[in-house]
């Protein structure tokens, strides 16, 4: 009897490279200034709807909590970015 023999190719994978250490540190810098932003603008959308609902209110509730319609239109007035 005679044997076939086939000629097997193995893949090898490459070698997953680790970023060099200045890379690293650029990526973690520009990681943290994308959480920056998104944190930011999670806060600007808080305010937003903060003062919708604050708007919402009638004049009895904001003569309970100490306020007037002038105090609100206000501060629904203010851009988003000021506190």
């Amino acid at each position: 009897m005679s044997a076939v023999f086939q000629e097997k190719r193995v893949v090898v994978p490459a070698p997953v490279l680790a970023p060099a250490p200045a890379a690293r540190t650029m990526i973690r810098a520009a990681t943290r200034r994308l959480v920056s932003i998104f944190d930011t603008l999670a806060l600007w959308q808080w305010r937003h709807q903060q003062r919708l609902r604050l708007s919402s209110l009638d004049d009895h509730m904001l003569r309970d909590m100490g306020l007037s319609r002038a105090d609100v239109e206000h501060e629904s007035g203010k851009p988003v970015w000021r506190r």
